[in-house]
Order: structure tokens, then C-alpha cells, then sequence
């Protein structure tokens, strides 16, 4: 499994494992609530809040970490799609998170060091 937001998923915590499950999610097709986004954010809220606590030790959370993470989502994705539009959100996108990395660094640190990053997959869905 691919650390997602530079922490690594645990085998006991899958996403088979989480209260958000796939197939609790496949009975919401259609409209989505607010009362259905409320549930799923609290599954996820219950779920993080039983995850161990990453280690200090491990570059895991930190924001060279997450940065390297969420920059190559762009990599991936390449020079595609062809149309200019979509290249142009892409680029704007990347700029956007490139400065916000930057600009959150001290305090995706910060909260690497006050144990707030769990040892999870980030998204149990």
C-alpha cells in the first residue's frame, strides 16, 4: 500500500477495517446529504482517533514528507490530459499546492512533533 500523506498504512488498519466502508459507501449513490457527509466525516474522525500515533523517528507526517507526496500525484498524472484547459488547471494547481506546502511547513512539522500524525493510510475509503 502507498503511503498517502507520508504515513503508512498498518495491515490491521485497511480499509476493510474502516467504519467508512466500501460498502457502506456504495448504499449512498445518488444525492449526497449533509447528514450522509456528517456521518462519514465522523467515521473517519472515530477511525483516526484509534490509529497509533506515528513515530517520531520516521520522516512519516513531516513536510518534506507530505510535500514529496502531494507533488507526485503531478508527476503521475504527466503532461496529460491533452486539452490546454485541463493543463492549465493542473499547472495552477500544482503552483497552489507547492505554495501551500511552503507556507504550512512549520506547522505540518509542528504537528508531526506534538504526535498529532497518525500511522494510518490517511483516507479509509
Amino acid at each position: 500500500m502507498r503511503p498517502v500523506w507520508g504515513v503508512q498504512a498498518p495491515p490491521s488498519n485497511t480499509p476493510s477495517r474502516c467504519a467508512a466502508s466500501p460498502a457502506w459507501l456504495s448504499s449512498i449513490r445518488g444525492e449526497l446529504t449533509p447528514g450522509l457527509v456528517e456521518a462519514l466525516a465522523q467515521a473517519i474522525a472515530k477511525f483516526h482517533g484509534h490509529a497509533e500515533i506515528a513515530s517520531p523517528d520516521t520522516p512519516h507526517g513531516s513536510a518534506s514528507e507530505v510535500g514529496k507526496y502531494a507533488l507526485e500525484n503531478f508527476a503521475q498524472i504527466g503532461t496529460e490530459p491533452d486539452e490546454i484547459d485541463a493543463r492549465n488547471a493542473l499547472a495552477f494547481l500544482r503552483a497552489w499546492t507547492e505554495t501551500q506546502l511552503e507556507r504550512h511547513r512549520d506547522l505540518i512539522d509542528a504537528r508531526k512533533r506534538q504526535g498529532r500524525v497518525r500511522q494510518c493510510h490517511g483516507i479509509c475509503i
